[in-house]
């Protein structure tokens, strides 16, 4: 369990989760993703995905910009559930900081609720990249 917000017991309606790096340890194309999710109603869960160059030999500097399927609207653009995975093609393109086939990879989550009675969950995310 991932906890979000302040620690003070207030309810929060929204938040954002940013995966740890998947270095890939040289250019490789990352592929598909596939992540399970809980959805209850009222809650919303979407997926944005960001492959990043490394900084001086290393994914720890790099910079990311995140993109969902359409990598022409960055800011609008997500992967979104269908039932209870979310998954789709990794966009081989180059968009600001997003460059893939590229070394570095991350993912990011935005997760929010209209009820603090029930919250959407990230199960696990899988992504696939070949060199």
């Amino acid at each position: 369990i991932i906890q979000g917000g302040p620690d003070v017991g207030q309810y929060t309606s929204s938040g954002t989760f940013e995966s740890s790096v998947i270095d890939a340890n040289g250019t490789a194309g990352f592929n598909r993703f596939t992540a399970d999710v809980t959805v209850p109603a009222q809650t919303t869960l979407k997926v944005q995905v960001g492959v990043a160059a490394p900084v001086n030999n290393s994914c720890t500097g790099a910079v990311y910009t995140f993109i969902g399927p359409n990598p022409n609207d960055y800011i609008n653009s997500y992967f979104t559930p269908v039932g209870s995975v979310i998954s789709g093609a990794v966009p081989m393109t180059i968009n600001q900081d997003y460059t893939n086939p590229n070394r570095c990879f991350k993912y990011k989550a935005f997760l929010d609720t209209l009820d603090n009675v029930y919250t959407p969950t990230l199960q696990d995310f899988t992504v696939n990249y070949s060199p």
